[in-house]
């Protein structure tokens, strides 16, 4: 088994946390948490045969992805191994339709999804064209069927393909509405039983009610989002994940929200028991007074405004909204007051 920092959001039936697959690693995406991440969580990268050459670090500190995808064979059957179901999250650490990773290992990888029909799995991606060329592909999909007859010939009885595959959860990755609006609709035209979205990082607001179908009987089975997280994090902002989660709830489409990341967002109000007449609710230690007027430019105190940032690292996201840097486990995954972990089949956790 393989297992990633970031799979607490994979859910076992029995809600308990689910396993990281990753048959490859390897992407090339920029701002991505996943290149430092993989380099502190496994030491040098390029001192392990696996992560050798995927990462490199520039003369600034930051680690980033070289292009190198690196195809592990010997982990191909690893769910095979495990008989008890186990939802696993696929490439957790890597991009599973990466030019670079071959049509015949990706209907490799499928093909161990069909035979461990106990198991669940999910694959979410940003390259949804060629997810959807292949999903949609009457070839790729014998190459599946072939290399499910080479599983059998091993001494596992061969399971009538079923396609697509009802175990597979298949999503595709946006940010904003721009990067939402043609990933749905490819994923809406791929043949898939199980369709999510997965915005993460959330960096603007997303309308579904302008992708046709996205909300309707045979559009998203789950909306999962999330804040950055990350040096270099990037803060989003609490009405955002709102419009998400209002969406979803109206549609009865189950909602699953991630956490902050490295900021929280949290409202202003005025208040007459602090003297700069401002305040906020701080997640863990209560309200507590928000300062509004910092030094400018020589010296003269002015009113901060949308995108300004403070000398303790927040940033202010409009003039009654605050993002507060305060790291992935303290911003928490609160929304509202409430945690929304809801999964598609299984229910709320």
């Amino acid at each position: 088994m393989s297992s990633s920092p970031f799979a607490d959001w994979i859910r076992n039936s029995d809600g308990s946390t689910g396993e990281a697959w990753n048959p490859s690693l390897g992407c090339d995406c920029g701002s991505c948490y996943l290149a430092p991440v993989l380099r502190q969580t496994n030491g040098d990268a390029d001192a392990a045969p696996a992560y050798a050459g995927l990462t490199r670090t520039g003369d600034d500190g930051e680690v980033t992805w070289t292009g190198r995808i690196n195809l592990l064979d010997a982990r191909l059957t690893i769910p095979l191994e495990r008989h008890k179901p186990t939802t696993w999250w696929v490439n957790s650490m890597g991009e599973v339709f990466h030019n670079g990773v071959p049509d015949d290992f990706i209907a490799s990888m499928f093909a161990v999804m069909a035979v461990a029909g106990q198991h669940t799995f999910v694959v979410v991606t940003k390259l949804y064209e060629r997810m959807q060329h292949l999903l949609t592909s009457p070839t790729f999909r014998h190459h599946v069927h072939s290399n499910v007859d080479a599983l059998s010939g091993g001494g596992m009885r061969a399971p009538e393909l079923r396609w697509p595959l009802p175990n597979l959860r298949v999503g595709v990755c946006a940010e904003d509405q721009d990067t939402a609006e043609p990933a749905i609709a490819a994923l809406l035209d791929t043949a898939a039983f199980t369709r999510l979205l997965y915005a993460a990082p959330l960096l603007g607001p997303i309308n579904l009610r302008r992708v046709p179908g996205a909300l309707g009987s045979a559009g998203l089975d789950w909306i999962v989002t999330a804040g950055e997280y990350g040096p270099r994090a990037r803060p989003s902002h609490i009405d955002w994940f709102r419009m998400l989660r209002n969406q979803a709830t109206d549609a009865k489409v189950p909602f699953l929200f991630r956490g902050w990341g490295t900021y929280r967002a949290v409202e202003l109000f005025t208040s007459s028991a602090f003297p700069t007449g401002w305040a906020f609710r701080h997640p863990s230690s209560g309200v507590a007074a928000a300062v509004m007027r910092e030094p400018g430019r020589g010296g003269q105190m002015r009113r901060l405004r949308a995108g300004d940032k403070r000398r303790d690292g927040s940033i202010m996201l409009d003039d009654n909204t605050l993002a507060l840097r305060m790291g992935r486990r303290d911003a928490g995954h609160e929304l509202d007051g409430e945690t929304w972990q809801q999964y598609p089949g299984y229910g709320s956790f």
